[in-house]
């Protein structure tokens, strides 16, 4: 686990459901959504959450239903994965100077 609230189970349910329902492969799911299949698998199990951005490209690619892609998106976890914007510039500027000057 990685710290963030595991995914809920009824998501994870309607992940497998709307992927299988495709009759798409852990591999042709992940590529859609531009994801390892090792980490399609994972959310689905429940042993991640994902991103604010990759819960939209999953709930997108798979078609969920408009309640499933809420409860999805209330899942996710903000600032994370690829919605992280990255440590503040000027505090590693600053760390970087103690570190040269102390």
């Amino acid at each position: 686990m990685n710290g963030d609230p595991p995914l809920p189970v009824d998501a994870c349910d309607a992940l497998r459901a709307a992927r299988q329902a495709k009759r798409w492969s852990y591999r042709r799911a992940a590529a859609a959504c531009g994801l390892t299949c090792g980490y399609l698998h994972a959310l689905e199990n429940g042993q991640l959450c994902p991103s604010l951005t990759v819960a939209m490209d999953l709930a997108d690619a798979l078609g969920l239903a408009p309640a499933m892609r809420a409860r999805l998106l209330d899942a996710a976890v903000r600032d994370a994965g690829r919605d992280w914007i990255g440590p503040d510039p000027d505090l590693n500027d600053r760390d970087s100077a103690k570190e040269r000057d102390g």
